[in-house]
């Protein structure tokens, strides 16, 4: 059962030439021989089999995958319930038409549903094996499902994505450079676990992560928890900008407690109604607040073991039960 009528199957009849226009608006159209390749998918007419046309759409993305080519994009073209596992061994995007409500529901217990099959010659010399793009797409785990996406050593942008009843929305258990734009995380456990695992490799890797104008609520863990990982070897970096937090039992934590080193910085953010608002701990933890609001929390500033939380002197922090205290300042160079 979906959670709300946001995801349920819903008609919307998109013309060809509407379908057409969004794929153009998305910069996919094949007009050329050096344009990247466009596949149709509809929950209402598709049928897989043939090349994933405009006017004969696959049913399901994991069908007009194989058709997508690398840097491709698989377009979605009407409402409905979409494909519960799906794993990805390209460059791609898969986006839903400006109207459309793709949902993608549970795949297994305890699972997720995108995963990544590639080898190290697909790989990139920074690590990073695959680009996914994922646009205007609902993820509902029906409280099944451990993740929507579960990452390691690629680059993910997720623009204008839902992600609901997961233990953890987004999990990257690796290095790579992840990017969330305009996103919602709701009714989860926690919304960006970012805690690279390296396997027991000892292998040090690097990941970078911007949250852009995202929106973090009703969460039972974090809203974003950066962790270094089981071997403390790797490096996080963490910016969030233009983002609201409510209704968390930590808005945002930063965790070195293994060793390595995390930096978040928090510009223009608004955290409110959690237990906790920022947590920076153990020595490997620097986290910087700039032009933001905590208040409304139980706990609004939580340094702790050697964690930097630093000010720009420009932030407000008042009206919390207790509202703590930065430990230092910075200043612009």
């Amino acid at each position: 059962m979906k959670p709300n009528n946001q995801t349920q199957s819903h008609r919307t009849g998109l013309s060809i030439k509407q379908v057409l226009l969004a794929a153009l608006l998305l910069g996919c159209a094949a007009t050329s021989a050096h344009a990247q390749a466009t596949v149709f998918v509809s929950a209402r007419n598709g049928i897989d089999g043939g090349a994933c046309a405009v006017a004969s759409p696959c049913r399901t993305v994991n069908f007009a995958l194989t058709h997508a080519t690398v840097g491709g994009t698989v377009l979605i073209v009407d409402s409905g319930d979409y494909d519960n596992s799906i794993t990805i061994d390209k460059n791609v995007t898969i986006a839903a038409a400006p109207g459309v409500t793709a949902v993608f529901s549970a795949a297994v217990t305890n699972g997720t549903i995108f995963s990544f099959s590639y080898t190290a010659s697909l790989c990139s010399s920074a690590g990073e094996c695959h680009i996914l793009a994922l646009r205007n797409l609902i993820f509902d785990g029906q409280s099944v499902t451990q993740d929507a996406v579960r990452a390691a050593g690629i680059r993910l942008l997720a623009e204008d994505c839902t992600f609901t009843r997961f233990k953890l929305g987004v999990y990257v258990n690796g290095g790579g450079t992840y990017q969330f734009k305009n996103c919602i995380f709701y009714s989860l456990g926690t919304g960006l676990y970012l805690s690279p695992n390296t396997n027991g490799a000892a292998v040090r890797s690097q990941t970078n992560a911007v949250v852009e104008g995202c929106r973090f609520a009703a969460l039972t863990s974090a809203g974003i928890d950066a962790f270094t990982g089981p071997l403390g070897l790797n490096t996080l970096k963490v910016v969030a900008r233009d983002s609201f937090f409510n209704r968390s039992a930590t808005a945002v934590r930063s965790n070195a407690s293994t060793g390595g080193s995390i930096q978040v910085d928090l510009e223009k953010c608004e955290i409110t109604n959690s237990s906790e608002g920022v947590v920076s701990a153990f020595a490997g933890s620097t986290v910087r607040v700039s032009n933001s609001t905590i208040t409304g929390n139980l706990t609004g500033l939580l340094p702790a073991s050697g964690g930097l939380l630093l000010t720009r002197r420009n932030n407000t922090v008042e009206g919390n039960d207790t509202d703590g205290a930065f430990t230092g300042v910075f200043t612009a160079k």
